[in-house]
C-alpha cells in the first residue's frame, strides 16, 4: 500500500520551517531551513549543520549540487557558501557583492551556477 512517514523535530528534524530540498547523488535528502540550518537525512539518521559548526549562515534561501557532489547555498548572514562534505565556505561576489535575500539556483547542464535575489542575477562560474 501507500503510506507516507511524518518526520518531527522529535525524530531529529533539524527545523520544521523548511524553505528548499535536494536530494544528491548519493541519496541524502538536504533540508535547508528558514533561521535553523541545515539538515541531511541519509534515510536513518538525520545530521544538522548550524552557525556552530561552521554553516555560513543559519537562514539558507536555496540548496544546489554541482557535478563534482559539491553542495552550494546561498545564505542570509555568509551570501554565497559551499559545502565539499568536511567544511562550509563562504565566497563573495565583485564588489562584496554577496547572494542572500531570497535567493534562487540553478546549475545548467554545462555546470554554471545561476542565483537570483530580489535585485540581482549572478552566474558563478568556479
Amino acid at each position: 500500500g501507500k503510506y507516507y512517514y511524518h518526520y518531527t523535530i522529535e525524530l531529529g528534524l533539524g527545523s520544521i520551517q523548511i524553505q528548499y530540498l535536494l536530494q544528491d547523488q548519493a541519496k541524502n535528502i538536504w533540508c535547508a531551513s528558514y533561521a535553523e540550518g541545515l539538515t541531511k537525512f541519509d534515510g536513518k539518521n538525520f545530521t544538522h549543520y548550524t552557525t556552530e559548526n561552521g554553516l555560513c549562515g543559519d537562514i539558507i534561501w536555496s540548496i544546489v549540487e554541482d557535478q563534482q557532489g559539491t553542495l552550494w547555498m546561498s545564505t542570509e548572514e555568509g551570501g554565497l557558501c559551499r559545502f565539499n562534505g568536511e567544511a562550509f565556505i563562504s565566497y563573495e561576489g565583485e564588489n562584496d557583492t554577496t547572494i542572500s535575500d531570497g535567493s534562487h539556483s540553478i546549475i545548467t547542464r554545462e555546470g554554471h551556477m545561476w542565483f537570483s535575489n530580489y535585485e540581482d542575477l549572478f552566474k558563478y562560474e568556479g
